[in-house]
This record gives C-alpha cells, sequence and structure tokens, in this order.
C-alpha cells in the first residue's frame, strides 16, 4: 500500500465528515456537519490547486451558513393539543416509528387512553413531538413517552414543553415528572431538559423534574 501523505489523509477526513452529513436525520445537525465537510473540502481543493473543487465547496459552505443564520434566527411558533384516543394520526406515527420508539422507550405499549395525559407539541402546526405519561400518586407524571420526529431533533420541541411552558403540568395538578432513560443519549437529553438522575431500577437511570415551584400563570 503506497504511503499516503497529509494532504490525502486531509482529503479522506474531508470525504467523512462529507458522507456523515448525509446520515444526519436532523436538518440543522446535517447543516452544520455539511458545513464543516465543505470548508475543508475547499481548503484541500485550493492546497491541491484543484480550484474548481475550491470554489464550489466554498460556495456549499455558504450556502449552509445562509440556511443555519435563517433557521436560528427564525422564531418557530409551539403549541400543545391534546390527544385523543383512537387518533388515527397517532397510530400512522407509531406504525411509522415503532422501532425508533422501542428504542429509546423499550417499555412503552403503544397504548393511548384516556386516563393517561396525551398531547402533541407542535411546530409551526407541524406535530414535532408526542408526550404520554401516565399519573401517579401525589402529584407524579410518569413520563412514557417524549418521542420527538427525527427532522425536529434540535431540543427546541424539549425546551418548549419543559421550559418556561411546563407550568402545564401544573395546572394538570402534577408535581414532579419522572422519567426513565435505558441509554446515555436519553439521558443526555433529560439532564438538558432540567431532570435530575435519582437512581437506578435494573437496566434504566430514573430521572426526575420539580415543577411544583412553578409559579401558575393566571
Amino acid at each position: 500500500m503506497p504511503h499516503l501523505n497529509w494532504l490525502e489523509w486531509f482529503g479522506y477526513t474531508a470525504s467523512v465528515v462529507v458522507a456523515i452529513s448525509l446520515t444526519m436525520s436532523s436538518i440543522l445537525k446535517l447543516r452544520w456537519y455539511n458545513l464543516l465537510g465543505a470548508i475543508l473540502f475547499s481548503t484541500y481543493g485550493f492546497l491541491i490547486h484543484a480550484y474548481p473543487v475550491g470554489l464550489l465547496n466554498g460556495f456549499i459552505a455558504c450556502v449552509d451558513v445562509y440556511f443555519l443564520i435563517r433557521m436560528h434566527s427564525t422564531h418557530d411558533q409551539f403549541q400543545i393539543i391534546s390527544v385523543p384516543p383512537g387518533s388515527e394520526y397517532l397510530e400512522c406515527l407509531f406504525q411509522e416509528y415503532r422501532a425508533d420508539i422501542a428504542r429509546c422507550f423499550p417499555d412503552f405499549d403503544f397504548r393511548l387512553d384516556e386516563h393517561r395525559v396525551n398531547f402533541y407539541v407542535l411546530r409551526n402546526l407541524v406535530p414535532a413531538c408526542v408526550f404520554i405519561g401516565t399519573p401517579g400518586p401525589d402529584g407524579i407524571l410518569e413520563v412514557e413517552l417524549d418521542f420527538v420526529i427525527p427532522a425536529y431533533r434540535d431540543f427546541k420541541p424539549g425546551e418548549f414543553l419543559f421550559g418556561p411552558n411546563r407550568a402545564l403540568f401544573q395546572r394538570l395538578g402534577f408535581r414532579r415528572l419522572v422519567a426513565r432513560s435505558h441509554d446515555q443519549s436519553h439521558g443526555r437529553y433529560l439532564q438538558k431538559m432540567g431532570f435530575t438522575p435519582a437512581g437506578k431500577d435494573g437496566a434504566c437511570t430514573i430521572f426526575t423534574r420539580e415543577i411544583a415551584d412553578i409559579p401558575n400563570p393566571a
């Protein structure tokens, strides 16, 4: 195998970053990875004097920057609407994302009934998140499902739900949220949403989020 110099390794690294960008389900992540890959490829093109490669990828990087600025400056509109039992849309969503849901929430039984707290988080009138919780004793709400559609996984739906709008749970009579995490990525998400680890239950970690201290808006 011929010896590869640093320029060739640089080009291979740029190729890998661009390839990784195409695997991102989140448009935001795709743009960020693609921007990095385009910058690397543009630099590589100029270093090897392949000016068309450098110019083309420089243009792609500018396009990525333009759309990233738009995405970060756009003020999304979020709303919460209830999910009625027997929702056909929710059944379709379960069918489409059953495997993905099962990976993150292996204990979820795909059951929807009037005794649970069921609602969608809409993002610009598009369902971006499905939340299902089971009321427990002493004002506790067990988070059974907090599933965000892959294209909207930039933390904004969760920040809306568990940020200032978490007073919604207080209005429903809950003072604490309890969630279970079966993998590290979900655990990191919960901590970013203000949950704190509270112990173990077999293979999963229990997280809690106190909401009783949130002022109840008039």
